[in-house]
């Protein structure tokens, strides 16, 4: 009695939200643009969360980095 029973269809759903939301999360951003996008879609669908966020620390955050204005004295 007070057993917690998780049906095997709520877990497949789970797991395949987690497998899936790197790829819809980079192809609905808009930190990306054309190739950029494509790319950055293929690392996750390739490397799932790994390439999501290998993609998105070396080539998108280093461009805005890139991008900033730094104010000089």
């Amino acid at each position: 009695m007070g057993e917690l029973i998780i049906s095997p269809i709520i877990i497949f759903v789970l797991l395949l939200l987690l497998i899936v939301a790197p790829w819809v999360l980079a192809l609905i951003s808009k930190r990306a643009r054309g190739t950029e996008k494509l790319l950055w879609f293929l690392s996750a669908f390739v490397a799932s969360w790994l390439g999501y966020f290998i993609f998105y620390f070396l080539v998108l955050k280093n461009r805005a980095i890139g991008n900033r204005v730094i104010p000089t004295e």
